[in-house]
């Protein structure tokens, strides 16, 4: 039996970064996660400032640009974790500018190698140049690039006054760096900059995977790349023991339960395909499949699919989940679970899977992605489980504002999500942006989130009273199903016309995976949520790049029930990315999120995700699932 879906609403996540702040986050980066190899790949950050001779223009606080961006950077450099690899390079700070000579156009200087940080030297060295030459961006990127290394987790937080005054058009060079497959991530800062230097400095985060954001004084450039760095900092997001898949199943590679990365790389025939066989150790087990990917198309027009199709020894489909991609979408998560009619796909020592990549009207570069495995066993108090829990909205009280809201800073994908605790959160969002949150759900238990409105501070009656907001949230299950039932958007025209807008799960329970509605549901553990601006709303172009502080609550109902027995012991679905500290609400102190045993894929980059605009006020998420009838 085959069963076919069209998916609920899942967000667009565009991997990219809030700006101009909200104060530091509560939970604080943590150390990068083995990538397998027992060694760790610990993320690098380099700080690039403009010391063009605009920059001696007046602050509106009445300081130069370059001193308030001084100032800026030197506060950030406080909130910098001890273990933080932070370096800092600088362009056009020793040939006066003016013409755009070979020697104006070669002034780049490393002034702070990328090393443990080392906050006295910093400072010192964001202190010790002035502003007066030209604006070479390309050449230093291309000099950035150097300073990073060919290892780990890079990125580039670049600060710009102005526009590229050496080459035709800077952002060329990155496509074809990250086209290379350069695995590269920059966000721009554009401080008081015109039409021309915006477009460039957007289109150089669009193609680097970064955000473009604006700012106009010391304290807005200090906020942005004070969330930059937080994320910056966090594990390197494709982590597990490094596998690779081939074109034959007869010489795939054998995946135990456990988490695997890989890349797929280009194909002549515009797909290619890897296989992997996965191995059941436990008689009778349900075997969970899940990727995770970061797309490397850059642009309008650019498009992907993925798929993962599971098959028995003889051929026979046991499941399929399949997600294409519109221009929106960076994320990309799927899954697929062993469960079927066909005997073979419950009885079989090994199933085949086979993961698919076809794109549109660009070619990428390789893209990496992880694979993981979890191997469920057999349940033998089957007929003590509650069935399904149905799709109905609960009948539970609305949830009310608990005050502003905690600031936080959420991830920028599966992997590196925040965990949070029950609250109520508010997280600047810049249009076109996705932040991350993780939290534990156990059996009996539903998990609501809602959202609230915009905060108080974006000034909409005195510079956006034209600009409307469309905002939705997603919910993803441990194996990266989707678990939301609520598919629609809210749409926020002002603070006096905003109207809640809940999303829930069905109650936690084994028998969930009987409907292919809610079998995102079906495992307590750690469940994702996802909240975004989409990037059409009205007025975007007033507002590209201008933080839009989003308020919404996350409550957990019900106590722990209904739990399953196991015939054997349920292995682990912990992530192997070490946890961070929990983000609470402002009354509580922080505390580390206890119970996660079941976390969500930490990926980047693979399978589900996916926004599109819905008659231009909601959202609308292609997905098809042809999965095999699962057990009751």
């Amino acid at each position: 039996m085959r069963r076919t879906h069209v998916g609920s609403l899942a967000i667009t996540s565009f991997l990219v970064l809030g700006v101009l702040g909200i104060g530091t986050a509560t939970a604080a980066p943590t150390p990068a996660p083995s990538t397998g190899s027992g060694e760790s790949v610990p993320g690098k950050l380099l700080l690039m400032l403009d010391a063009s001779g605009s920059m001696l223009e007046a602050d509106p606080s009445g300081l130069t640009r370059m001193d308030a961006a001084k100032q800026g950077l030197s506060a950030v450099v406080d909130k910098l974790p001890d273990n933080a690899q932070v370096g800092l390079r600088v362009y056009g700070a020793t040939v006066m500018g003016g013409t755009p000579t070979p020697e104006a156009c070669a002034d780049t200087q490393l002034v702070h190698p990328i090393g443990t940080l080392d906050k006295t030297g910093l400072k010192a060295a964001i202190n010790g140049f002035a502003a007066k030459g030209e604006t070479p961006i390309a050449h230093s990127l291309h000099k950035a690039l150097e300073d990073l290394g060919t290892t780990g987790k890079r990125n580039i937080i670049l600060v710009s006054d102005g526009e590229e005054s050496c080459v035709p058009d800077p952002c060329p060079v990155i496509k074809e760096l990250i086209g290379n497959g350069i695995d590269l991530q920059i966000d721009t800062v554009g401080y008081a900059v015109g039409d021309k230097a915006r477009q460039q400095l957007q289109c150089i985060a669009d193609a680097a995977h970064g955000a473009y954001y604006d700012a106009a004084n010391a304290d807005q450039i200090a906020a942005s790349i004070n969330k930059l760095s937080q994320r910056a900092m966090r594990p390197f997001r494709v982590t597990g023991t490094p596998i690779k898949g081939t074109h034959d199943a007869a010489t795939a590679p054998e995946l135990a339960a456990g988490q695997y990365t890989d890349a797929i790389t280009e194909g002549e025939d515009a797909a290619h395909q890897l296989k992997y066989r996965v191995k059941r150790t436990i008689p009778g087990s349900t075997l969970h499949v899940s990727t995770a990917a970061l797309p490397k198309v850059s642009g309008v027009g650019g498009k992907e699919a993925w798929s993962l199709v599971l098959d028995e020894p003889g051929g026979r489909n046991c499941g399929m989940d399949a997600s294409g991609q519109s221009s929106y979408t960076s994320l990309m998560a799927l899954g697929v679970t062993s469960a079927s009619s066909v005997d073979a796909c419950n009885e079989s020592e090994s199933l085949t899977l086979t993961v698919t990549r076809r794109y549109g009207a660009e070619s990428p570069a390789p893209a990496p992605f992880e694979i993981r495995v979890i191997e469920e066993p057999q349940v033998t108090n089957l007929d003590q489980l509650p069935g399904g829990a149905g799709r109905a909205k609960p009948e539970v009280a609305e949830v009310a504002a608990d005050g502003p809201g905690t600031p936080v800073v959420g991830g920028t994908a599966l992997s590196d999500a925040l965990p949070i605790t029950p609250g109520t959160y508010v997280e600047e969002l810049v249009p076109g942006e996705a932040s991350f949150y993780r939290i534990p759900v156990a059996y009996g238990q539903r998990l609501r989130v809602t959202l609230l409105g915009i905060g108080e501070s974006f000034p909409w009656k005195t510079s956006y009273r034209d600009t409307w907001f469309t905002v939705g949230a997603d919910i993803l299950g441990p194996t990266a199903r989707q678990a939301a039932i609520i598919s629609s958007a809210a749409l926020w025209t002002g603070p006096d016309v905003s109207e809640p807008q809940p999303y829930w799960t069905p109650e936690i329970r084994y028998k969930n995976r009987s409907d292919v509605y809610t079998d995102g549901a079906a495992l307590a553990g750690t469940y994702t949520i996802a909240v975004a601006i989409t990037k059409d709303s009205k007025g975007i172009g007033a507002v590209e790049g201008i933080p839009v502080p989003v308020r919404f609550a996350v409550t957990v109902d019900g106590t722990e029930s209904g739990k399953p027995e196991y015939a054997a012991p349920m292995p682990s679905t912990a992530s192997p990315s070490p946890s961070a500290s929990a983000a609470t609400p402002a009354a509580t102190a922080t505390k580390p999120v206890e119970g996660d045993n079941g976390s969500v894929l930490p990926l980047v980059g693979g399978g589900l995700l996916t926004l599109a605009v819905l008659g231009g006020i909601g959202y609308a998420v292609w997905r098809r699932r042809a999965q095999g009838a699962t057990h009751a």
